[in-house]
């Protein structure tokens, strides 16, 4: 079964799960807790994404491709995972067209988020882009360090 193939994990707040520049072997579904993606530009940390419950803390492109990851992941609280390693998932991808299946519609949604926030930034004013993010996110900022 599909189910076999997950390793539930408990990670501390704190805990960096990939670094910039390291290559991304697991996929991470958020069953508790909240997960950061942070980037180093210039001399500066900037977060540049939140995970909190039922989403997916990765680095989809370093996952799929084996290849260097251009963020890290860091819990910023207790959290609780279902990790699924690289090899794992291409076995699924290659053999399950169920899994299959959910894995498109997995990528479609975060497809979709992904434009929307690249609308957001062209097009809107830094209280538009506040405002959306709360809508789709309400609980996340009493859960971050400001």
């Amino acid at each position: 079964s599909l189910e076999s193939f997950w390793q539930y994990r408990k990670i501390k707040k704190g805990e960096v799960i990939l670094n910039e520049g390291q290559t991304c072997k697991m996929s991470a579904f958020v069953v508790k807790g909240i997960f950061r993606s942070f980037l180093f530009t210039e001399d500066k940390e900037c977060t540049y994404e939140f995970f909190p419950e039922n989403h997916y803390a990765v680095d989809y492109e370093s996952f799929a491709f084996q290849s260097p990851s251009t963020f890290g992941l860091e819990a910023l609280e207790d959290c609780e995972i279902l990790a699924l390693n690289a090899d794992d998932f291409a076995n699924l991808q290659k053999n399950h067209i169920e899994f299959q299946l959910l894995t498109k519609a997995i990528i479609e949604r975060k497809f979709t988020q992904m434009l929307n926030l690249s609308r957001a930034l062209r097009f809107q004013n830094p209280l538009k882009r506040y405002e959306t993010f709360l809508q789709h996110f309400p609980s996340v900022p009493n859960r971050v360090p400001q």
